[in-house]
């Protein structure tokens, strides 16, 4: 029972009014207040109905109405409704709806349950900008020292040296030179050496 009505029956009683007529407003409220309950009951049970492949066990539980018979397990599924149709995402389909693009042709894809044509691949976009340049990364480790190289070839001979200066002339005197006989005698072993012409000459 709606609020308006329930004014009208509180005002109606609160007047002056026959018993006749109280009686026929009392029940013409539990009328209208039991078929409003009614719709609440149908629209709940609308809700509650299952699904095309959905465990069943009568008809009124699945929303197309058929409970299907039972499988190799003894469990009833709802069915689709007519010869053709088949279950499809829980939802029954007729034979000439698709359920997937596999079953289009080529250049089809399903959507909603139809073979629709697929459009041309759009234009290829612009190019992104490019991006930063990244750190540079570590030194790698210093590699190890490598084998010794083969011997090299011989050098050329070196240029010839200069000649060298003229020595002195060597003295004329064989005994050695002197400035008295007493020079020859020291410088020689013995006796017997005179000094002449700035030389030690044996007597």
């Amino acid at each position: 029972m709606d609020n308006g009505r329930f004014d009208d029956l509180t005002k109606a009683l609160a007047g002056p009014t026959t018993r006749r007529k109280a009686i026929k407003q009392l029940f013409a409220a539990a009328i209208g207040g039991g078929l409003a309950v009614t719709g609440i009951g149908s629209a709940m049970a609308k809700q509650k109905c299952r699904g095309a492949a959905q465990v069943c066990r009568k008809n009124g539980d699945c929303c197309d109405g058929v409970c299907g018979p039972p499988d190799s397990r003894n469990r009833r599924t709802c069915a689709c409704p007519g010869q053709n149709d088949r279950v499809c995402n829980g939802k029954c389909i007729n034979g000439e709806q698709c359920c997937t693009s596999s079953e289009c042709s080529e250049g089809y894809r399903c959507v909603s349950n139809t073979c629709t044509v697929i459009g041309s691949t759009g234009p290829t976009g612009p190019t992104g900008s490019t991006g930063s340049t990244g750190s540079t990364g570590s030194t790698g480790s210093t590699g190890s020292t490598g084998p010794t190289g083969p011997t090299g070839s011989t050098g050329s001979t070196g240029s010839t040296g200069s000649t060298g200066s003229t020595g002195s002339t060597g003295s004329n005197c064989p005994n050695g030179s002197c400035g008295a006989d007493i020079d020859c005698n020291i410088g020689n072993i013995g006796v017997g050496y005179y000094c002449d012409a700035g030389c030690c000459w044996q007597s």
